[in-house]
């Protein structure tokens, strides 16, 4: 129920008790019996309605949180008043597109020939990823970091090397699209790869040292050889196989890692052991996401950068 209606409910309560009243000779010509149930109990709804109204329309001081961003491409952080004599509640809209100058985001993304499937709305998986990383990558500023690896089998490459967004922007889009497919799914090198890449940037001089690096790994398929193709020969692409991890090397350089599966109706024998390599592979549970098609990268994508973008944020009080 809305403030408004609790305290015109209040208000009716309490007409109600002067109307009772006027009926017994009104508060000017007789006494009010304040101990009588009925009396009582009309007050007690009358302050019940009038305090809740209060309240609700003044705003209750919650504790700082970040409320649910949904499908709307926004993050709202509600910030406590911090210090007596301010009133209400500080409100802030962030926006990825407005903490993206200070984002740092590499991916690797799988190529293999299993991402030419073709999605419900008639288009490959791979279009459909390239598509919402150019989207994504569209938000980003010149202060913002990026870097793109891609990954087959004997075709593991640094498409965008790791740099400022102001000095790839021109050419970033065209050597998204260039990246072809082609073979199976070297998850295990793939990984190795990306932390070579990472290991490297984080060393280098001009990289900010106080930036968070994060890292998306994209797959559609189980590693080959290995879990999704057992029979081929080969070193098995499984990461937990080997000491060390490379997906626990990412991890131990401060690195915040996110996967994403993207899954089809054919894959639905190897959806549990790919969302268990998956979420191993991720810096914790919550940053696994999951694609039942192509078609709905594109917003897991947003829900990732709005979580990358959510942690960078330090709610601070405003008067």
């Amino acid at each position: 129920m809305s403030p408004q209606r609790l305290q015109k409910f209040g208000r009716f309560a309490y007409n109600i008790l002067m109307a009772n009243n006027r009926r017994r000779g009104g508060f000017g010509m007789a006494p009010v019996n304040l101990t009588g149930p009925g009396t009582i109990f009309t007050l007690g709804f009358v302050v019940l309605a009038i305090g809740m109204g209060v309240l609700l329309s003044r705003g209750v001081t919650p504790k700082s949180m970040l409320s649910d961003p949904g499908e709307t491409g926004e993050l709202e952080v509600i910030e406590e008043p911090g210090g007596p004599g301010k009133k209400g509640l500080g409100l802030r809209t962030i926006k990825f597109k407005e903490c993206a100058s200070t984002v740092t985001i590499n991916f690797m993304l799988d190529k293999s020939t299993s991402m030419n499937e073709l999605t419900p709305s008639g288009i490959s998986k791979f279009a459909r990823l390239q598509e919402a990383v150019k989207e994504l990558v569209g938000d980003a500023k010149d202060e913002s970091i990026v870097g793109i690896q891609s990954f087959t089998t004997g075709n593991i490459t640094n498409d965008v090397p790791i740099a400022f967004y102001r000095d790839i922007k021109s050419t970033l889009n065209a050597k998204i699209d260039a990246i072809r497919t082609l073979s199976s799914t070297p998850t295990y090198e793939a990984l190795n790869f990306s932390y070579g890449v990472m290991s490297e940037t984080l060393r280098s001089s001009w990289y900010p040292k106080d930036r968070k690096m994060n890292f998306v790994f994209i797959s559609d398929g189980a590693p080959c050889p290995g879990i999704g193709c057992r029979r081929i020969a080969g070193a098995d692409q499984d990461p937990r196989l080997y000491t060390p991890n490379p997906a626990d090397q990412i991890k131990a350089l401060g690195v915040n890692v996110y996967s994403l599966g993207i899954f089809s109706p054919t894959d639905r024998v190897l959806v549990v052991e790919m969302e268990n390599l998956l979420k191993s592979i991720a810096s914790k549970p919550e940053n696994y996401f999951a694609a039942s098609s192509g078609d709905d990268v594109k917003r897991l994508l947003g829900q990732i950068s709005q979580k990358i973008c959510a942690s960078q944020v330090t709610p601070t009080s405003t008067p």
